[in-house]
């Protein structure tokens, strides 16, 4: 047995829990900006949050939670290292995206309306993308998005196990 090993299929939950953290996190800066905005600019910007999460909800993260749900559902072993929600190009994607987040907030070049409406619409995403995690833990087969009930990744169909 090693150390930072839990049952595999644990590792759902994990990614969920990480994924809602982070972009309850990330949403917080956004809600945050958003309460140095006023009148029209507000609504103005809470449309541009909505377009945000609709783009990043549909075209990156529910492609990404059916890869790596089909991923860890793929693996052989009954426990599994924790750190394995992710493979390493997800984590260099994360430390990036990251990275480049942080430095932009720090270098002052982009103005606080688009911390506002950006952030606030990928958080949101994000944590939806966690929930997606949490929701495949507990249902044995794929579900829909819980956002919207409809659509399903093309991938996102566990792969047989060999």
């Amino acid at each position: 047995m090693g150390v930072l090993k839990i049952a595999t299929e644990k590792l759902l939950l994990v990614a969920g829990v990480v994924w809602m953290i982070a972009g309850l996190n990330i949403a917080n800066i956004g809600i945050g900006a958003y309460l140095h905005e006023a009148g029209w600019i507000f609504w103005v910007l809470l449309l541009g949050t909505i377009a945000i999460f609709v783009i990043f909800h549909i075209f990156v993260f529910t492609k990404m939670v059916g890869k790596h749900t089909n991923r860890i559902r793929g693996y052989e072993d009954d426990r599994t290292h924790i750190w394995k929600f992710f493979d390493k190009k997800g984590y260099i994607v994360m430390a990036i995206m990251m990275g480049g987040g942080i430095a932009l907030r720090m270098s002052g070049f982009v103005p606080e309306w688009f911390i506002a409406f950006f952030y606030t619409g990928l958080g949101l995403a994000l944590a939806v993308a966690g929930l997606s995690f949490i929701i495949r833990y507990f249902k044995s087969s794929d579900p829909a998005c819980p956002v919207i009930p409809q659509s399903r990744a093309r991938d996102a169909r566990p792969t047989a196990k060999r």
